[in-house]
């Protein structure tokens, strides 16, 4: 993987941009819609609804990578940088899809792109928001062994919670150690999207270093579809380390061997088990290309019938949501 591609240093300084930023970027979705114009099928698992939806509509949120810079001005820097790993990453798809050779700068582009498309995801941010905030909280609590600690820690903050007042330090402790004590921290925003965008090149140069398995459907009238959270472990083939859906008649699956591109056709069943396994990470969307195929989907995983559950915490919560080890 070269450490020297033009895509990936920040441009520092993007103070331009535009204010509606695709967390799943558009001609990926473009990927999964028939074409000529019609839309893509989406379930919003939050509303509870099937919607048809353009690309140009989906997975996209105001300012959603801006951030402010110590002027308070807002900084484009971060969606200037996606937007260069998505240009040499949606040629990259293309040649996969038809079944042709990618250079090495393609593959570059295209490692950092499923990289950040782990971790770039409201999903992971949530995710990552998650254990900052439980570890900061364990931390916290751990130094509070005493009353006279906790007296202290209620005194420093009752400037800014006059409720603090009002606690006994006694019963406070008694809450902290007897398991009853029921805290959320609220870790700021800039300092998770910065943490979890740094664990992208991390994935990327792993993959890069991969051998890449690209499944086809053996068959036009079978198709992918994927989720805003598309990049997990699948137990389809048992050595897999990462799966991706590149697009309705490619799927990404990263083994270990040599940096080397297979391509396999593969039948209706294993594709419907990949997309199973894909959908079963959808955070609020998932898509495909019609309707029919994404009410089969999100019936046969169950996502309408529960609520989201960050990954880290499904084995502890009577088992994995994503069927095999996703």
């Amino acid at each position: 993987m070269n450490s020297d591609s033009d895509i990936s240093p920040f441009k520092l300084g993007v103070l331009e941009g535009p204010k509606r930023q695709h967390y799943l970027s558009k001609f990926y979705c473009d990927g999964f819609a028939r074409g000529d114009g019609v839309p893509l099928a989406v379930y919003d698992r939050r509303a509870r609804q099937y919607r048809p939806q353009t690309p140009v509509n989906t997975a996209v949120e105001a300012h959603f990578y801006t951030f402010l810079d110590g002027e308070g001005r807002r900084r484009f820097d971060i969606e200037d940088m996606l937007s260069k790993i998505e240009g040499v990453a949606a040629p990259a798809i293309g040649a996969l899809r038809r079944h042709e050779k990618i250079p090495d700068e393609q593959r570059d582009g295209l490692a950092l792109f499923v990289g950040f498309s782990c971790t770039r995801t409201p999903e992971f941010m949530a995710m990552a928001h998650k254990v900052m905030g439980d570890a900061y909280l364990k931390k916290v609590t751990g130094e509070l062994q005493t009353e006279e600690q906790v007296a202290a820690r209620l005194l420093a903050i009752a400037d800014e919670v006059p409720e603090a007042k009002e606690v006994s330090p006694k019963d406070m402790l008694e809450h902290i150690h007897g398991g009853k004590l029921r805290l959320e921290v609220e870790i700021d925003r800039q300092m998770v999207l910065a943490k979890a965008l740094k664990l992208a090149p991390r994935v990327a140069l792993m993959m890069y270093f991969m051998t890449w398995v690209v499944l086809h459907p053996a068959s036009d009238d079978a198709s992918f579809a994927t989720c805003d959270s598309p990049v997990f472990v699948p137990s389809y083939p048992s050595d897999a380390l990462l799966a991706f859906p590149l697009c309705q008649s490619a799927y990404l699956i990263a083994l270990p061997g040599p940096p080397v591109v297979e391509h396999i056709e593969i039948g209706k069943d294993r594709v419907r088990e990949l997309n199973r396994a894909c959908l079963s990470n959808t955070y609020r969307f998932c898509m495909a290309r019609d309707q029919a195929l994404l009410r089969n989907l999100v019936t046969a995983t169950g996502i309408d019938n529960r609520e989201w559950i960050p990954r880290h915490e499904r084995q502890t919560r009577g088992g994995p949501e994503t069927p095999g080890r996703g």
